[in-house]
């Protein structure tokens, strides 16, 4: 999928729907380039840096079903990403929105986000 980057300052970020990495909720993607990259599971508190994959962004990008414009804020007001995404993925999702679930441990490292 060819997805739209809103940028924030010199990242590019935006809400992705996909199933394959996430399962039934919403995440923030964000890039500095094709090389650096993360996915932020703000619902179950984890993220997959590109350092700790052996995918990239290519890959990322070709499962990702629908993307969706970002709030401006930084990465660290953790409380707000959490409340809009899942607003926004029971939404998308209605009765399938599953917050527990943890994403594909396939796609590489996911660590805890920070506090």
């Amino acid at each position: 999928m060819n997805i739209e980057y809103t940028p924030h300052g010199r990242y590019g970020v935006t809400l992705i729907k996909c199933r394959k990495i996430l399962g039934h909720r919403i995440g923030h993607l964000s890039k500095e380039n094709n090389s650096s990259w993360a996915i932020r599971d703000y619902i179950g508190g984890v993220m997959l840096r590109s350092g700790e994959s052996k995918r990239t962004l290519t890959d990322i990008e070709g499962v990702v079903e629908d993307y969706y414009p970002p709030a401006y804020r930084s990465v660290g007001r953790r409380d707000e990403w959490t409340a809009d995404l899942e607003l926004l993925s029971r939404k998308i999702f209605g009765k399938t929105y599953d917050a527990t679930t943890p994403p594909d441990g396939s796609w590489g490292n996911w660590k805890p986000l920070p506090k």
